[in-house]
């Protein structure tokens, strides 16, 4: 078989033998079908070969555990059933007598273009650990995207100003994990420290503080990383 689905199928076939004389027959008729023709065994099998575990991933999907590659996945394997619908048509409407046989390939065939538009706007191709979902497909989630792209922009500009504003030339703006974002001044220009100033970490240099802005700024720029 070129595929896992495939070969399943197979083994169900081979394990649950059909008794119905019409059904083997019906069979029968669709394997003589592509063994009679290589060129059209050929056609179908290079679109097959291409094609993912359709079967697994539709479970993991309705296990609610399928990946963002799973469905890109999916998608790409949706993508190629329009292809295989024409492939069949070409090669089995016009053998007489094969009717039948058409049908019950193709008519079991769905694109389910909806859903492969959908994934197709919504996950990029390569799908990375804060780049899943593509761009311009929610505004709310690019809104968060540009706060947390634009984080050292602002830190940089909130130091400027506050430098500007103390008259302290040492002052830094920075972040650590346990305190967060903080604006550090040195011992020696403590007494320039605004009364705005919230201390949040003492030094042995100095003093760790931080501003409603500041202060703002990270609940924002938390909560963005949080929901990318």
């Amino acid at each position: 078989t070129r595929t896992a689905m495939g070969a399943r199928l197979l083994r169900r076939w081979l394990g649950q033998p059909l008794l119905d004389v019409g059904e083997i027959a019906r069979r029968q008729d669709g394997v003589q079908l592509f063994f009679d023709s290589a060129v059209r065994r050929g056609r179908v099998s290079a679109i097959l070969a291409k094609l993912p575990d359709l079967e697994r991933i539709v479970t993991r999907v309705g296990a609610g555990s399928a990946t963002p590659r799973d469905l890109v996945a999916l998608r790409r394997g949706l993508e190629l059933v329009p292809d295989l619908q024409r492939t069949l048509d070409d090669n089995l409407v016009s053998v007489e007598g094969r009717r039948r046989v058409h049908e019950d390939l193709v008519g079991g065939l769905h694109p389910c273009r909806d859903t492969a538009e959908l994934i197709a706007g919504a996950i990029a191709d390569e799908p990375a650990a804060e780049a899943i979902i593509r761009p311009g497909f929610s505004e709310e989630l690019d809104a968060l995207r540009a706060t947390a792209r634009d984080a050292r922009q602002f830190l940089a500009d909130l130091e400027r100003r506050e430098r500007e504003r103390t008259g302290i030339k040492t002052l830094k703006v920075g972040y650590n994990k346990v305190f967060g974002y903080y604006i550090e001044v040195s011992k020696a220009n403590l007494k320039a420290v605004p009364a705005d100033y919230q201390r949040r970490q003492t030094l042995v240099g100095g003093e760790r503080s931080t501003t409603a802005e500041l202060q703002d700024y990270e609940f924002r720029i938390l909560h963005a990383r949080e929901r990318q």
